[in-house]
């Protein structure tokens, strides 16, 4: 019988075959084309960690599917397969509309858009508001080819909603055929969402259509008391569907059924592709039950574990995991049946057949159905039991360093760090993990710190830098840097070691070096000046003991001298007297007695009368110079003056040149030396004149000493002294002592009035005379004493001595 001859209920009786029909054949074929994208994906991934070099290619249901090992999987624009999916799906969907009719197959779809609502309402629940979770929602419809959805307005009070969507699926190929039913699937889903979202039912009405020109779908969802399956009952009892009608509708939907078992046959050989793929894969792969039972496994999982393929499937994973490994992978594993996240990767261990333990990388994914129901797992199984042994043993060495260990990026941050870390400063390793290493290195080695970095950028290794690092409580200390860069991995590896206290014992050492030098250099400058006061101690001794001595000898010749000085003049009266007298006797007595006359003869007396007076003048001269010496040795010693006070100052010079008068005069080896004193007018000096004489004393005595010396030249002239005196300005005179030795160099010159310097031998001079005149002269009546020589010219001693000393 033809299909326009068949009655009304047999066309309803078919229509309801074919509906199951089609609703086995769209759950096979959308079931069948995310099982082989799924899979697909996991492999790509998988794959692409392997060293192969080929591109592979795979066509599923008009689909190009390419492998690129070294870069990513490239699938066709997944929307794109999406509309393929969507073109066939509306084909089919307008040959039902032609044949059930507008109004009754709108609601059919309405119905169909509910059935995904409670999927659908687990992603929005999860936001705090429906605004954001339909936001949300909206991404993976996008995705899914319904378009761009828009909440345009929410009513709490009127309970409303409405909705705008862009490029949907369902009005794409609406317009495209021409027809237009509305986004039925669409107004079922959202009045799906208000009737959750207000607690009652709601039905929505399409106000605006993209197959009838407008620029998007648009929907209002109100409160309503209509019901999907009873306007359904009211359209089937209606004749509004024509006995022509359905059997278009048939015809149509037979040759949709043929065009789904062509791809039913392409999904068959595609997954022949992919099961070879799978067994070949490098890592283990395989499906696992919601109860832990392995389904499906691959060869290399086989061998990973130790276990046939027919003794993994009679087991769960729970059996050969690790106890200590379990209840993280059920607690994963319930996220992912929850919802929770959409897949997981760990870490864990598997016991083999033979009990030994191997570390394996676990990435699991779920598989659902259409409608949302979890149905296996996908779990990949990658063997890292070397790479966690070479880990662990530097896992080991990297925490127990007592060094700082870490790994530095280009960018200026770390990256990884040991616990010496936090142990040396303080800070915790997410605070140093989260701000750029400069921001803990001290301002003063920054510039240095940056130099050091941009060398290692550039490749070159650092053996050994130093720098400062900030502490938690913000002190500073020392790091020694051994670095050495990856560059093609922009890391940079390095080892830090605290030598804070080697610096500061560094430091503490300069110190100490420091104080000891000059410490030493005190106890240096001390013995110094403890042996130069010694020395003048002893030379100030010396020189009163030598002044004592001579104002004692002056004091004791004197006595004597005045006595005898003062009975010459008597004695040389008395004499002339007698003389006179013996005179008078030989005048008148001319013949004297014999006896007289022998005696006479006996004693000369003539020659004693002649000589007498002469030797009594002879004693005199002797007398003067005996007083002579006796007042210029108390003159010089000055016993009597300690205290300043004004003196003539030539009387000092003459007193030192009369005591040096042995020296001055020609011997038998020494042709002498001539004094020339050039006085000039010279008021009386305020001064200590036994200090001041001691000055003369020792200036006159080297130059004598000088001229002494260059005298063994048969060339050199006649020795001589020329002493000069005058005054320079209103307080001031200068005496000059000039002699025309043999001089002395500027070296000698320059250190001739330091303490103990002496050109003389060992044994001959002691170094200090001239330094002790230059701090009499100099500290004790504020003058000055110079020096001019030259080699081979002489030398000459200036001395400036205040006429008036300030108090």
């Amino acid at each position: 019988m033809r299909d326009c001859e068949k009655t009304k209920e047999q066309l309803i009786d078919e229509l309801a075959l074919l509906r199951q029909e089609i609703d086995d054949l769209k759950a096979n074929v959308a079931d069948r084309t995310s099982q082989a994208v799924a899979l697909s994906d996991r492999i790509v991934e998988l794959e692409s960690q392997l060293p192969q070099t080929d591109i592979r290619k795979i066509r599923i249901c008009g689909l190009d599917i390419e492998w690129h090992p070294q870069e990513q999987c490239l699938l066709g624009n997944l929307p794109v397969a999406m509309m393929w999916i969507d073109t066939t799906l509306a084909s089919l969907m307008a040959g039902v509309q032609a044949m059930v009719g507008t109004e009754r197959f709108a609601l059919i779809l309405q119905r169909e858009g509910r059935k995904s609502v409670e999927t659908d309402w687990q992603v929005i629940s999860q936001f705090p508001n429906f605004a954001e979770g339909f936001q949300e929602l909206s991404k993976v419809a996008f995705v899914a080819g319904w378009g761009n959805w828009q909440l345009v307005s929410l009513d709490w009070e009127k309970q409303e909603c409405s909705f705008r969507v862009k490029k949907s699926w369902e009005a794409r190929y609406q317009k495209a055929l021409g027809v237009c039913w509305g986004s039925a699937m669409l107004a079922g889903k959202l009045a799906g969402y208000c009737t959750k979202l207000f607690g009652r039912n709601c039905w929505t009405e399409q106000t605006a259509f993209i197959a009838r020109g407008d620029e998007f779908d648009e929907f209002l969802v109100l409160p309503s008391h209509r019901c999907i399956e009873e306007e359904i009952d009211k359209l089937l009892a209606s004749d509004e569907a024509s006995s022509a009608d359905m059997a278009v509708a048939l015809a149509k939907l037979r040759r949709e059924i043929r065009d789904r078992e062509r791809i039913e046959q392409e999904l068959r050989e595609s997954e022949q592709r992919f099961r070879a793929t799978f067994e070949q894969a490098a890592v283990g792969i395989a499906h696992i039950g919601l109860d832990g039972r392995w389904l499906r496994v691959n060869q290399k999982l086989c061998d990973i574990v130790g276990y046939t393929r027919e003794e993994l499937l009679s087991s769960t994973f729970q059996e050969i995991s690790h106890p200590d490994d379990v209840n993280l992978h059920m607690e994963y594993l319930r996220q992912l049946l929850l919802g929770e996240i959409q897949n997981y990767s760990i870490e864990k261990r598997y016991l083999r057949k033979d009990r030994a333990s191997v570390w394996i990388n676990l990435t699991v994914s779920l598989r659902r159905s259409s409608n949302g129901t979890a149905k296996y797992a996908i779990a990949v199984v990658e063997d890292i039991s070397d790479r966690k042994q070479v880990q662990a043993e530097l896992n080991r060495i990297f925490h127990l360093s007592f060094d700082m260990l870490a790994v530095a990026s280009v960018d200026g941050y770390f990256k990884r760090l040991n616990p010496a870390w936090e142990n040396t400063f303080g800070h915790t390793l997410s605070h140093f993990l989260n701000l750029p290493f400069f921001d803990f290195v001290h301002p003063e080695d920054q510039a240095a710190t940056v130099a050091e970095v941009e060398k290692l950028n550039s490749g070159v290794t650092t053996p050994y830098f130093e720098n400062r690092f900030r502490c938690k409580d913000g002190s500073y200390k020392w790091l020694a840097w051994s670095c050495v860069p990856v560059v093609a991995e922009g890391l940079i590896y390095c080892v830090a070691r605290d030598i804070t206290e080697r610096k500061q014992a560094e430091e503490a050492l300069r110190n100490s070096e420091a104080r000891e030098r000059e410490r030493a250099c005190q106890l240096q400058q001390a013995l110094e000046e403890l042996k130069q006061a010694q020395s003048l101690l002893i030379q100030s001794e010396k020189m009163s003991s030598l002044g004592q001595l001579l104002a004692g000898v002056a004091h004791e010749i004197n006595n004597p001298v005045n006595f005898i000085y003062g009975n010459l003049c008597h004695a040389s009266e008395y004499a002339q007297d007698l003389l006179g007298l013996v005179e008078l006797y030989q005048e008148h007595y001319t013949n004297p007695i014999p006896e007289i006359q022998a005696e006479a003869e006996s004693i000369d007396l003539e020659f004693l009368m002649e000589d007498l007076p002469k030797l009594l003048s002879s004693m005199k001269v002797g007398a003067d110079r005996i007083r002579e010496i006796v007042m210029s040795l108390r003159n010089f010693s000055r016993l009597d003056e300690s205290q300043m006070k004004e003196v003539d100052i030539h009387e000092g010079i003459d007193s030192t040149l009369m005591i040096l008068h042995n020296r001055i005069k020609a011997r038998s080896d020494h042709p002498g030396v001539q004094i020339i004193k050039e006085y000039g007018k010279l008021p009386k000096i305020n001064c200590y004149p036994g200090q001041l004489n001691q000055v003369f004393m020792n200036i006159i005595t080297n130059a004598i000493d000088a001229l002494e010396e260059g005298s063994k030249e048969k060339s050199h002239p006649l020795p001589s002294i020329c002493i000069r005196t005058e005054v320079w300005d209103s307080n001031c005179v200068a005496i000059r002592i000039i002699d025309n030795g043999p001089g002395m160099s500027e070296s000698v010159r320059s250190q001739l009035f330091d303490p103990f310097f002496t050109t003389k031998p060992v044994g001959v001079g002691t170094g200090l005379g001239l330094s002790i005149s230059y701090q009499i002269v100099v500290e004790k009546h504020r003058g000055q004493l110079r020096c001019l020589s030259e080699q081979g010219k002489g030398t000459e001693f200036i001395i400036e001595i205040p006429i008036r000393q300030e108090s």
